[in-house]
């Protein structure tokens, strides 16, 4: 791995990482794509290079980080059988993959992904997304966003430690359910979500912006280095 000199974006100093593999895949399975694309600009904003495609890709592994949107119903689209081993083999050889998909975790299909992502779905939820905050002492914290993306079963989920170690990222104030959770094994890294990025507003100051949580999360990835952040309660 080769860092390069530092560089000021709107969040403040960061160091790209370049790594043998290509960045980042952003696979937009949703069927209305108001998410996948929002992505794809603030992961370039953060001088990373991306590619964008609307389909699975046979050979993931040549990138370093997948992004996966499945959409919301009723412009959900779930993950085929081969998609599926394929991205299970594509993390247990080091890959790192944020998934998000509002009724995709409640899905009883998606058991291999719950233990990868070591969550459980809690509830099918309903059309109640409405403010979602960050944890205390994990990189969220301090966000406060309010969301305005699709917003019908939206799962709500909980962190369950069969595999790895999870840890809360954001969550929905009222009523209050854990809406993002991030997962660190020796082998990858995972985030899933229960709603869209792209719905996400942007409040006022940092940290509250999607460009900001787009930092964090490939801080989280090893694509860029942020510096060490300040810990505060939320």
């Amino acid at each position: 791995i080769v860092k390069n000199t530092a560089i000021s974006p709107p969040t403040g100093s960061y160091e790209l990482i370049v790594t043998e593999s290509l960045p980042v895949l952003v696979i937009d399975l949703d069927l209305n794509t108001n998410s996948g694309s929002i992505i794809k600009n603030h992961l370039e904003m953060l001088g990373l290079s991306v590619d964008y495609q609307q389909t699975y890709p046979r050979f993931p592994e040549i990138y370093h980080s997948l992004f996966i949107c499945t959409g919301t119903t009723p412009d959900s689209s779930p993950l085929t059988y081969q998609a599926t081993e394929t991205s299970y083999f594509y993390l247990l050889h080091g890959g790192n993959l944020y998934l998000e998909g509002a009724d995709f975790w409640c899905d009883y299909h998606v058991g291999v992904f719950q233990d990868l992502f070591a969550l459980r779905c809690s509830e099918s939820g309903s059309s109640d997304t409405d403010t979602i905050i960050g944890y205390p002492n994990e990189f969220t914290s301090g966000m406060y966003f309010q969301y305005a993306g699709d917003n019908h079963s939206m799962d709500q989920i909980r962190p369950h430690n069969a595999s790895g170690q999870p840890s809360l990222l954001l969550r929905n104030l009222d009523p209050e359910y854990i809406n993002a959770i991030a997962n660190t094994t020796p082998e990858y890294k995972t985030i899933g979500a229960s709603f869209e990025f792209g719905g996400l507003i942007d409040g006022p100051e940092s940290p509250s912006t999607k460009l900001d949580l787009m930092a964090r999360y490939a801080d989280f990835f090893n694509l860029i280095q942020l510096p060490t952040p300040t810990p505060t309660c939320s």
